[in-house]
């Protein structure tokens, strides 16, 4: 799959970075996360989801990815949408990879149910708080580390 060119300006490290600043820190559109008591989210969360760990976060960006269509049905075709999710801040996560108060990146969107279980084939990211959502270019949120 190839990805479009870096927008005009961003062609340099320079541009990158002020790229991917501008995607963690600009204002997108607001979006509501849960907000039940951490406990009891964690054990609705893993009875119904009895078979995928979870990873409670919060300061969330859903991120649409900038990319074609052509793009977008190679990764529906693969049972993904064209969407990622970063948090800015894990609060929990059920088997121990993400460690609290660390950032985390998913992988590609598989299903979004209720407004706040975003789900990978591995994990099920659960927004928690107020988020927001973004569209970026592929290679600025895969170039955060």
């Amino acid at each position: 799959m190839t990805t479009p060119e870096l927008p005009a300006g961003t062609d340099g490290a320079f541009g990158v970075l002020s790229a991917i600043s501008n995607f963690l820190n600009a204002p997108g559109e607001p979006m509501a996360g849960c907000e039940m008591p951490l406990n009891e989210l964690a054990r609705i969360t893993a009875e119904r989801f009895p078979h995928k760990p979870y990873c409670l976060v919060e300061k969330w960006i859903f991120a649409d990815l900038d990319i074609t269509e052509d793009e977008a049905a190679i990764l529906r075709s693969h049972g993904q949408e064209p969407n990622l999710l970063y948090s800015h801040r894990v609060i929990d996560d059920s088997a121990g990879r993400f460690h609290p108060g660390n950032w985390v990146r998913s992988t590609g969107l598989v299903k979004f149910t209720d407004g706040i279980y975003f789900e990978t084939r591995n994990t099920v990211y659960v927004l928690v708080g107020e988020g927001q959502r973004k569209k970026v270019r592929p290679q600025i949120i895969l170039s955060i580390a």
